[in-house]
């Protein structure tokens, strides 16, 4: 049997991909790492992973090699547990031109479904829930990089973006494939309703027993309570302050910086931003504010 979570982002999944998952008692884990990446990270998980995501065209030959080693895998190891949020998750990095690209959701679970109807593997799927709101604002921030280089300085106003949404103005549906990733009623018309089991993500925090308890059940393992420690690690946390997110971004002086010092410079400039004193000077802070009116009614259109 193999287990897939899709995440969602933003709902703990880095914390349990580092910490948990790996040593779950009678189960093999198979996906994403953050810490010693390169060491626990296999080339089966890589691989599977350029397929679905479309970084990686496979000839007839070269895909049936793939599914063909996935299968002696899953005999190898009969309980397969797989992780990777960004196959609900649109942006991302080209591996060759290091450019951002939009790869829409719906492509890479198509991918993902054929790859596991030709495995002929049986599977089923699990996503954590988080309230919406939350979700959208903390992936936003997430999201900064790919949202200026996709679409420019004035998308990191969160306003703006969901303005932009809201509108229906051109293009406005590669930024709504962003906070799509959350969308479970279009994921469903996807991957079959009954192959999907919904965790609750506010169980993390509040009543991690609840939450492990249940995970233990859904992948019929042996229960470890001594996980519960480590369901309360922070994994890449979005920084707030006082509930409200936000994030640094470069100002004109620093880019203007960046034109005139020789290359070598650029990371010791990097190093000094560290400081409060400098990093005034060098960054401004975009604080992710919305609407909420705006919000609720995106949220009643598309969810």
């Amino acid at each position: 049997m193999i287990y897939i979570n899709l995440g969602f982002p933003k709902t703990a999944t880095t914390n349990l991909q580092t910490n948990v998952y790996p040593i779950l008692y009678g189960i093999k884990y198979l996906g994403k790492f953050y810490i010693n990446k390169s060491e626990r990270q296999t080339e089966l998980f890589n691989n599977i992973n350029s397929y679905i995501e479309s970084r990686k065209i496979l000839s007839n030959l070269e895909y049936k090699n793939l599914v063909d080693e996935f299968k002696n895998y899953c005999i190898t190891y009969k309980k397969i547990l797989i992780s990777q949020e960004s196959w609900v998750y649109s942006y991302q990095k080209n591996n060759f031109s290091r450019k951002w690209e939009i790869i829409p959701q719906e492509i890479k679970l198509k991918n993902l479904l054929s790859f596991l109807n030709q495995s002929g593997i049986p599977y089923k799927f699990f996503i954590v829930q988080r309230d919406l709101k939350s979700s959208i604002k903390s992936l936003h921030v997430q999201s900064r990089e790919a949202i200026r280089t996709l679409f420019g300085e004035k998308f990191l106003n969160l306003n703006y973006f969901l303005n932009y949404i809201y509108k229906k103005e051109v293009n406005h549906k590669d930024l709504l494939l962003n906070i799509n990733c959350f969308n479970l009623k279009k994921i469903k018309k996807i991957i079959p309703e009954n192959k999907i089991t919904v965790f609750n993500y506010d169980d993390i925090t509040n009543n991690p027993k609840k939450f492990l308890q249940h995970l233990f059940d859904y992948l019929e393992i042996k229960h470890d309570y001594s996980l519960i420690k480590r369901l309360s690690y922070r994994e890449r946390v979005t920084k707030r302050n006082k509930n409200i997110y936000q994030f640094r971004s470069k100002n004109f002086l620093f880019k203007l910086i960046k034109l005139l010092i020789p290359q070598f410079l650029v990371k010791k400039m990097k190093f000094l931003s560290r400081y409060r004193f400098i990093s005034f000077f060098l960054f401004k802070k975009t604080y992710v504010n919305p609407d909420e009116n705006l919000l609720d009614d995106i949220i009643r259109e598309y969810y």
